[in-house]
């Protein structure tokens, strides 16, 4: 886009990216009223996304302004024609604002699933959306600075694992199949049964658990937290059945 030689079509390609990114702004700005307030920590989030920008001096003014104001889902220009990772980061990105202050309201909930449905996404979407955020939040808990709350962290944590054991649950039948077909984590899961697990044991078999996870369809695209995820809560999340049937 930007070595083409005809300015006429850099100059647009410049101007719908410019575009887009001044309507995740608004995004941002309808997810941060969503609860009535605006709070510190969704303020410094719009500052570190329009850093990351080259709009101009008049638009980031503008950006601030219908930050402070705030805006309705339909007054955003979100095309219908727009493609399906970009609404997703459309979406992700409100659900990321709404998470900035570690907790999410039900106003916040209501309007994510308002946009949700604007963006054309069904339920199982924002579902898939919200586990992502969250669990990218838990695995760079450390680099984000103002996050540093141990009572905040338990509340990102116990919301993430909720929705995790929901999924699995869902598709225990598939999770019993793969651990049957799984010879190492079938041996490990035998052993645990009546002898204690090496600290090596224990790596491997938190290792094919989160694999065993990865197997579940919803859970194929999300980036699960590798180092959040410890053999007692992937063994909590885990439907019992699972291993039950596994073991046998």
């Amino acid at each position: 886009m930007h070595t083409n030689t005809d300015k006429v079509v850099a100059d647009f390609f410049r101007y719908e990216r410019d575009e887009l990114r001044f309507s995740v702004i608004k995004v941002m700005a309808a997810a941060a009223h969503a609860s009535k307030s605006i709070e510190y920590e969704e303020k410094r989030l719009l500052e570190i996304f329009i850093q990351s920008t080259e709009l101009s001096s008049a638009k980031r003014k503008e950006a601030y302004e219908i930050f402070q104001k705030g805006i309705a889902i339909n007054e955003i220009n979100l095309p219908a024609e727009n493609s399906w990772i970009l609404k997703k980061y459309f979406l992700e990105m409100a659900i990321l604002t709404t998470w900035a202050d570690r907790r999410v309201e039900k106003a916040e909930e209501d309007f994510l699933a308002q946009l949700s449905k604007h963006l054309g996404f069904n339920e199982d979407d924002l579902e898939n959306s919200l586990i992502a955020i969250e669990g990218f939040v838990l695995e760079h808990w450390e680099q984000l600075e103002y996050l540093q709350n141990k009572q905040d962290y338990q509340l990102v944590s116990d919301h993430f694992l909720k929705r995790i054991a929901k999924i699995a649950e869902k598709n225990q039948g598939r999770l019993q199949r793969e651990i049957q077909e799984s010879g190492e984590l079938s041996q490990l899961l035998n052993k645990s049964k009546t002898n204690e697990l090496t600290d090596e044991e224990k790596e491997q078999m938190r290792r094919h658990l989160i694999e065993l996870l990865k197997t579940v369809p919803t859970l194929v695209i999300i980036s699960l937290p590798q180092k959040f995820l410890t053999l007692p809560m992937l063994l909590k999340v885990l439907p019992k059945s699972v291993f039950e049937k596994g073991k046998g």
